[in-house]
């Protein structure tokens, strides 16, 4: 891998915008895009399909999390927003907002995504009232470090990619710049003053000045001691920096961002005693108990991966690969689940591991970025994982609520209006205090952490982006979910039967399909059909090679899929596993509060069918 590579799409943008007059590039450089968001175009149609995973309707289902589950403007008037995002929620014993904050920049990323993908139009009034508080308040040029700021980055990079504004584009560069005037060489990297993050009080500020430091305080906090400011749990907010720089990077092909991002990534690696050479985790939680948290360190690990992807520089995802290996000796590879604390002591009496949503949406996310970084091959790990843990802690409807103990007693009957109205809202979100078998541990924390269902989205989104590619006119499909694109709709009867159906929209020079992990390469097991008729099954590795494709050919697989049972220790408790295929049906001991993977229906050997509304998106 060499150099950076630019998303091909916008080599005509970004072309234009070099060779604008000076005139117009002083006028880019200060104008902000348009407060409206354009609409989403793209092909819409209805189709029936199995009913199993759809990585596709459950973004619709976080839309709904995202824009319900918000409350007024903060106390102060900037920023101008009239949503601020609930971000820790108590579910019992009736849903309780614990905390707010203004603009949640996970939100606002996440969300585009996930509209990017479903082509939804739901809700998007609080989506374009974010945009615009956000647009007045990019004109202070803010310092977008840490989680906020590096998530609009990645959201400023988004909109890039979407509306081909070269004033999106205007405004990422404006980004960079400040993120230099704040970054403190050292060594052969830089780093940034954890207090630099782009966050505003929870009630908001007074003014837009309040949201940013004083240019005064500015060279107080780069001459602090970094060893205090931007080490450890600290220096970990770089990595959500360092992930807006290389988004921005990969869709613009910007050489400042790509040259700042080297420098940062260079101190999170060596410096930043955040993760040791060897891939162990080192950053822990800031309270009186030492104790490693996984998800700050993988974030961390997550953006070196990135790094190492755009600038095709080998040493950092070699370095990704070793936290790979050493995160998999204390998380599940069979359904991914991952401890919210690793190792040391941990903050509470408790005998088991718990989890969040973000650490198992942190493994999808490494095993994806290894896999397209050439770092070896993790299709397997990602479809476990995502047809398992991370899918199983999304809230997909209400009936949670009426089955807790505390309620059943109630006589509630579903759905009753009252309790969907504020229930409902709910619906989306995902586990923040989770177990193997159990969706909310209460006596570890309320509930639900909206960092989750950002993170979670995010992962859904690449996930769904990267399954299906084409690259010169050769098609690959490397997971088998249900899935609609502009080449073909993928129909996965999986887990209820070994089942696929591709069905073909446009002429394709090669067509590779990659087989079930529990089917051995060049096996006979797999049967095809072309139209109805039998085809030979020739293999290419672990890929079914179809040869060419016309548009209105439909191909049927068919092959063998097998329940099983293994036992397994995970979080310091012993399971049972159900599995069939590579979904987990069951677990035992089962949950009693909100039981996870209750999913006999799995055990049946006919999907039931749905109708659902497809989106291809106009624009790759």
């Amino acid at each position: 891998m060499n150099g950076v590579s630019v998303i091909p799409a916008l080599v005509v943008l970004l072309a234009g915008v070099e060779t604008t007059g000076a005139r117009a590039r002083e006028s880019a450089a200060t104008a902000v895009p348009a407060e409206r968001i354009p609409p989403f175009e793209g092909l819409r149609y209805e189709i029936t399909v199995p009913d199993t995973l759809d990585l596709a309707e459950r973004m619709r289902l976080s839309i709904n999390g995202f824009t319900r589950c918000v409350s007024g403007p903060p106390a102060n008037p900037f920023p101008p927003t009239r949503y601020v995002c609930n971000h820790f929620i108590a579910i019992t014993p009736w849903p309780k907002v614990l905390r707010n904050v203004p603009i949640y920049g996970k939100f606002m990323e996440s969300t585009l995504l996930a509209r990017m993908t479903t082509g939804s139009a739901k809700g998007i009034g609080v989506d374009e009232d974010w945009r615009r508080a956000w647009l007045a308040w990019s004109r202070i040029d803010p310092v977008m470090h840490g989680p906020e700021g590096g998530r609009r980055l990645c959201w400023i990079a988004a909109n890039a990619l979407r509306e081909r504004d070269p004033r999106w584009i205007a405004m990422g560069r404006r980004a960079v710049r400040r993120l230099e005037e704040v970054a403190v060489a050292h060594k052969d990297g830089a780093w940034i003053h954890v207090g630099l993050q782009v966050t505003p009080p929870d009630a908001g500020c007074a003014n837009a000045a309040g949201a940013s430091p004083t240019p005064q305080a500015v060279p107080a906090m780069k001459a602090a001691d970094r060893r205090l400011v931007a080490c450890g749990w600290n220096g970990t907010f770089m990595g959500w920096t360092l992930q807006g720089l290389c988004r921005f990077c990969e869709v613009t092909g910007d050489a400042d961002a790509l040259s700042l991002a080297g420098r940062l990534a260079r101190y999170l690696k060596d410096d930043a005693e955040i993760l040791a050479p060897d891939g162990r985790f080192l950053a822990g939680h800031p309270h009186a108990w030492p104790v490693v948290h996984w998800h700050h360190n993988c974030i961390v690990a997550q953006a070196l991966l990135e790094y190492g992807l755009v600038a095709g520089d080998d040493e950092f995802i070699a370095f990704g690969r070793r936290v790979y290996d050493h995160a998999m000796t204390f998380c599940s590879r069979d359904i991914g689940f991952a401890p919210e604390y690793c190792y040391g002591k941990f903050p509470r009496k408790q005998s088991i591991d718990n989890t969040e949503a973000c650490c198992s949406a942190d493994l999808v996310m490494l095993a994806l970025l290894l896999t397209k970084a050439g770092a070896g091959d993790y299709w397997d790990d990602v479809n476990r994982y995502v047809r398992n843990h991370i899918a199983t802690l999304q809230l997909t409807d209400t009936r949670w609520f009426y089955n807790l103990p505390e309620n059943r007693a109630k006589g509630m009957t579903y759905p009753d209006p009252k309790v969907e109205e504020v229930i409902g809202r709910l619906t989306g979100h995902f586990g923040g205090w989770a177990g193997v078998n159990e969706w909310h541990l209460p006596e570890l924390g309320p509930g639900i952490m909206t960092c989750c269902i950002s993170n979670c989205t995010r992962a859904f989104y690449h996930v769904h982006e990267d399954m299906v590619e084409c690259d010169a006119g050769t098609l690959r499909v490397h997971l088998l979910l249900n899935r609609a694109s502009r080449w073909a709709d993928i129909h996965s009867h999986l887990p209820y039967e070994g089942k696929v159906v591709l069905v073909f929209k446009r002429p394709c020079k090669r067509v590779l399909v990659r087989a079930p992990e529990w089917i051995e390469t060049d096996s006979s097991a797999i049967e095809c059909t072309v139209n109805g008729k039998k085809a030979a099954v020739n293999w290419a590795g672990r890929y079914l090679d179809l040869g060419p494709a016309r548009p209105g050919r439909s191909y049927t697989f068919r092959f063998p899929i097998e329940t099983r049972r293994i036992v397994r220790d995970i979080g310091r408790r012993r399971f049972a596993l159900t599995i069939k295929g590579r979904t987990v049906v069951g677990v035992d001991p089962p949950g009693t509060r909100i039981p996870l993977y209750q999913r006999r229906k799995y055990l049946e050997d006919k999907a039931p069918l749905v109708k659902v509304r497809r989106y291809v998106p106009a624009n790759p």
